[in-house]
């Protein structure tokens, strides 16, 4: 009777924290150029969770926006108010279209209507995630500064 065996790998410890390492240096630089990039480019970044009604907003979208930095997530109203009044009915209405067509992208320009009382033209791109069922659950993006003349969208199936 021979006892069955286990075939065990030791791989030394510190190879193993090395690799560790160099992914968490890789990840670190990676973060820090997409910071640069934002900060340069004067881009907002959001994340718009559906289901909750709520998006979470970096310091650089309350600058955009004109807003006055609010800890935590925001009610989406507390967003859509800030649209112009002549835009909001349009871009409500394009949303819900993006999110029933199918879309993963979304893409348009619009006006801001800041606190200071300054309309501001912005550009908004982002990704649609959607559940096992096709479902939206929620809008990753960025918003950024736009010279538009006039409004303009683009829907991306």
């Amino acid at each position: 009777d021979e006892a069955p065996s286990t075939l065990v790998t030791i791989t030394p410890r510190a190879r193993l924290n090395a690799g560790a390492h160099i992914a968490h240096v890789r990840n670190r630089h990676s973060e820090e150029r997409l910071r640069a990039a934002v900060k340069a480019g004067r881009i907002g970044t959001w994340v718009w969770d559906l289901r909750k009604r709520t998006v979470w907003w970096d310091s650089a979208m309350y600058k955009l926006w004109g807003e006055r930095r609010h800890h935590g997530f925001l009610p989406i109203a507390m967003a859509t108010a800030l649209l112009h009044p002549e835009d909001r009915q349009w871009v409500g209405r394009t949303m819900d279209e993006y999110l029933t067509s199918g879309a993963h992208e979304i893409s348009m320009e619009f006006r801001l209507l800041r606190p200071d009382g300054a309309t501001q033209w912005v550009a908004v791109t982002g990704q649609i995630e959607r559940d096992a069922q096709s479902q939206p659950t929620r809008l990753i993006g960025a918003t950024s500064l736009s010279s538009a003349c006039g409004l303009s969208l683009h829907v991306h199936p």
